[in-house]
């Protein structure tokens, strides 16, 4: 079953296209500007991600911190997402192939899921670092963060799959296209959507802003007690943990920005899409999502920060190093050729070779 999560996807494409455009061959494999402003979004997410990746992987600062294996994982489905989804609704535009569009409303679904799941575990984290002190080292280990990073791949692998279940779950005649059937159908479609848009939306934004409500309160809390020795090491470590979770509920505001729209217009699309510009607005927002979170972690999070600047640096420090190498050889050389002319210009060199010149044998 295609129809309940990939059809509307067409239809929106479709709608909001100037179909006089696509009338001709030659016109259908035309790139459109704002296609190229995609291909744009694209490439841009894929390096800041890649460089997040990269960060990971080669800073060993970076992987002690468990918060930080959500946000590689998260990195990673952002990179799939620039790196998949953005070159199937170009081709889906280009030339309207069925499969296409299906493939790119069934990754659409997916990064979706991940995403907001993805900062659902991240908030999840900070709360049990900020309110659960003590059981915090014990509630995320490192083993436990990545088989959490597993499960949301898994869970939305698996919501992603809940139109194929819908459709044998509540079947619907497509054959027969009367109007008592057509009517059904549309109220499947319309149930399903609103299921998605319960799991892949409400749901998670809910639970979020109760915990981030629950983090607030205990950081408010503590910045009211005296300041002893004790309560002055708690603030310190609640400071860095206040601006790690600052960091989840901007990338949560971001999420709702770019993809609140197409959760409801999934449920209300001619009321929400009013015009082409809309339509252009919304898809470019939506796409510049993996483009918001690596920056966002990458200036806001000190580690990260950290870890970025030091690209530089090391590239610096390594030009510095190879410029005193090279100064210090430069500097041995000359002092090897002064010690040589010194030797040859002393009075104790001189008087040796004149006596070595008298003591040779006359011919």
């Amino acid at each position: 079953m295609a129809s309940v999560n990939s059809t509307d996807i067409i239809a929106e494409i479709k709608d909001k296209k100037n179909m006089s455009s696509f009338n001709s061959t030659d016109s259908m494999s035309e790139w459109l500007p704002i296609q190229y402003g995609y291909l744009t979004i694209s490439i841009v997410a894929i390096l800041l991600n890649s460089t997040v990746i990269y960060l990971f992987l080669t800073r060993k600062y970076l992987r002690n911190m468990y918060s930080n294996i959500f946000l590689f994982s998260l990195a990673i489905s952002d990179l799939c997402y620039a790196a998949v989804a953005i070159p199937l609704l170009i081709k889906c535009d280009q030339t309207m192939p069925q499969y296409v569009c299906y493939a790119y409303a069934y990754v659409m679904l997916f990064f979706g899921y991940s995403t907001v799941y993805h900062i659902l575990l991240g908030i999840s984290e900070k709360l049990c670092a900020i309110c659960f002190t003590l059981k915090h080292h014990s509630m995320f280990c490192k083993s436990i963060a990545i088989k959490l990073s597993f499960s949301v791949w898994l869970l939305s692998i698996i919501f992603t799959h809940i139109p194929v279940w819908w459709e044998h779950v509540f079947p619907g005649d497509t054959r027969n296209a009367t109007e008592k059937n057509v009517e059904q159908n549309n109220e499947r479609d319309e149930a399903y959507y609103r299921f998605h848009f319960t799991i892949g939306f409400a749901i998670p934004v809910v639970i979020s802003a109760i915990m981030y409500s629950m983090i607030l309160h205990k950081i408010f809390k503590a910045s009211n007690r005296r300041l002893t020795e004790d309560t002055q090491r708690n603030k310190l470590r609640l400071h860095a943990e206040r601006k790690a979770a600052l960091t989840f509920a901007i990338m949560l505001a971001a999420f709702l920005f770019s993809w609140s729209t197409w959760f409801l217009a999934r449920i209300a699309y001619d009321r929400i899409v009013t015009a082409d510009a809309v339509y252009y607005f919304l898809t470019i927002s939506r796409f510049c999502d993996p483009i918001f979170n690596p920056l966002l972690y990458t200036f806001l999070k000190n580690d990260f920060r950290r870890a970025f600047f030091s690209l530089f640096q090391s590239k610096k420090q390594s030009n510095n190093l190879s410029k005193m190498r090279l100064t210090r050889l430069n500097d041995r050389t000359s002092k090897q050729d002064t010690q040589e002319d010194t030797t040859r210009s002393s009075p104790l060199a001189v008087t040796k070779s004149m006596l070595s010149t008298q003591r040779k044998p006359s011919p």
